[in-house]
């Protein structure tokens, strides 16, 4: 893929509609100065101090995000938060970055999954371990239909319907048994729409559309591609690119050049979105897989946070590349 065609085929990023539809979480990132440390008088364990925090949406709030700064038209956003603090500031940023919430249910019964960061130090700082906060009980089915009805809504106005399973634990999150049965049925009846899946834990279930998944999501890419038939789908390989499968068919998509550290969260999230930009844009399979890699390659720079790039900027980073300008 040249610099002029990738030019052409964000050319009218502008006018797509894309929904995504799954578990948004809030990143919540806290930042915490080495230099402050002191010890607690009741534990005697290091206390640390936090000087700054930071919020962005998180898992499928992360493809939104990178799909709404690429300068995708209208971005859905179809899911649900708690009735709490951190569904306010998810919600929030989520507006802000222009992201329509219409569909973004805010039910009091359910927690907003989180992921809380600790950053120590600087240049760069180093993650200490995670916080998670999620739902540990079933999805209730009042819930689900709401879910169902905001994805019939969402991808009546959508030219793709990004499905991102994230929670691993069974019926806890959006996407549950009953919502991916809905999904797997409303491929059938809209095979116009886009439908890209991509999913933690079940990405086998998934059929009717195209699905997306790493080396360990998907292990066997020959049942893979006797079950989704005609269907195309994805493998990321981090470092080593990407696979594009069509018509049985495998294409290795090779990585793009990324200089200095790198931070890996969000990277298949990027891809995600890139790739789902660029074939609503009329891309070919490969060339989709090639945008997801570029988006990727940007976004695994920015240490610290999950990343994000204009379309712009990925043209930039490919004529640089492709002439030899890229240091």
């Amino acid at each position: 893929m040249t610099t002029d065609r990738l030019a052409q085929i964000f050319s009218g990023i502008g006018q797509k509609k894309i929904a995504v539809a799954g578990d948004f979480f809030l990143d919540e990132y806290l930042h915490i100065d080495p230099a402050l440390d002191e010890p607690s008088i009741e534990t005697g364990l290091t206390a640390y101090q936090v000087v700054s925090r930071a919020v962005s949406p998180g898992a499928a709030g992360t493809v939104a995000k990178n799909l709404a700064v690429l300068g995708v038209g209208s971005v859905y956003a179809v899911s649900v938060i708690g009735g709490d603090g951190r569904g306010f500031e998810l919600s929030g940023a989520l507006k802000k970055l222009g992201v329509d919430t219409e569909c973004l249910i805010s039910a009091p019964s359910r927690a907003t999954p989180t992921y809380t960061k600790p950053m120590y130090g600087e240049n760069p700082p180093r993650e200490l371990n995670r916080l998670d906060v999620k739902n540990f009980s079933p999805t209730p089915a009042h819930i689900e239909d709401e879910i169902i009805s905001n994805i019939k809504k969402a991808a009546a106005h959508a030219d793709a319907l990004i499905i991102m399973d994230q929670v691993s634990e069974k019926d806890r999150g959006v996407v549950t048994e009953r919502v991916r049965d809905f999904l797997i049925g409303l491929a059938k009846i809209m095979p116009g729409l886009i439908m890209i899946a991509d999913s933690r834990s079940r990405i086998g279930s998934f059929a009717n559309m195209i699905v997306k998944g790493n080396e360990r999501e998907i292990p066997d890419a020959e049942e893979t591609s006797r079950r989704l038939g005609n269907k195309p789908f994805f493998i990321t390989l981090g470092e080593k690119g990407a696979l594009a499968y069509e018509n049985g068919r495998a294409v290795t998509i090779p990585p793009f050049e990324v200089k200095g550290p790198t931070d890996i969260c969000g990277a298949g999230d990027a891809f995600t979105a890139g790739a789902a930009a660029a074939l609503c844009c009329g891309a070919s399979v490969c060339e989709a897989a090639a945008a997801g890699c570029l988006l990727a390659s940007i976004c695994v720079a920015q240490i610290g946070t999950t990343g994000q790039a204009t379309a712009d900027e990925m043209i930039s980073k490919h004529k640089k590349i492709y002439s030899g300008g890229y240091q």
